[in-house]
């Protein structure tokens, strides 16, 4: 800029004596990939990874599925949840927590309106390590040629898991008579 020249911005260090950081690449298995937590983003406490999108992707896992998150701090885990992963924030409520891709093209977890880091009290580093899958499901098996109570069994524990669990996916599976047709709300998966 011309304000100073560059003798005036301190002393000559040799470059033998500086450190070089560590890099943690991402990497990735059959279902899930892993990364570090490498920028807070101070103004609006979003994590960014040094996942990449491209990555990412290769899961399988595509914007409006829900992803389970699990953070740690070397060995403690300090969050773990499910989350959805949106392509912006308008795809939760205030207050949710989301991923999505960053402007470096990253993954990166957020709360609408809110600081994720100051909410669970997370930094950054290559101490903070972040592993992302598709959330689990549950699938809820009957035995052959049900009667109405294995069926109604069944869907009970379908209505009580969607309620207690939003964000997994319940399925009840099996086949079933036309006989006890007017006992399914929703259709069998």
């Amino acid at each position: 800029s011309g304000v100073i020249s560059y003798e005036e911005v301190g002393p000559a260090v040799d470059p033998e004596s500086l450190k070089e950081l560590p890099v943690v690449e991402a990497t990735a298995d059959s279902d899930s990939v892993y990364g570090t937590i490498d920028v807070l983003d101070v103004r609006f406490g979003s994590l960014w990874t040094n996942i990449p999108r491209t990555l990412f992707l290769k899961t399988g896992i595509q914007y409006g599925d829900r992803v389970s998150i699990t953070i740690e701090n070397d060995t403690r885990c300090v969050y773990r949840n499910i989350i959805l992963f949106g392509k912006s924030f308008a795809d939760v409520y205030v207050g949710e927590a989301l991923a999505y891709v960053n402007s470096l093209d990253c993954v990166a977890v957020a709360i609408n309106q809110g600081s994720f880091a100051r909410a669970y009290n997370i930094g950054t580093g290559t101490s903070w390590k972040i592993r992302i899958r598709k959330a689990p499901r549950v699938i809820i098996h009957r035995h052959k040629n049900p009667d109405g109570d294995a069926l109604g069994s069944q869907l009970g524990l379908r209505h009580i898991l969607k309620d207690s669990f939003p964000d997994k996916e319940i399925l009840a599976v099996g086949d079933m008579s036309d006989r006890y047709a007017f006992m399914v709300d929703e259709p069998m998966d």
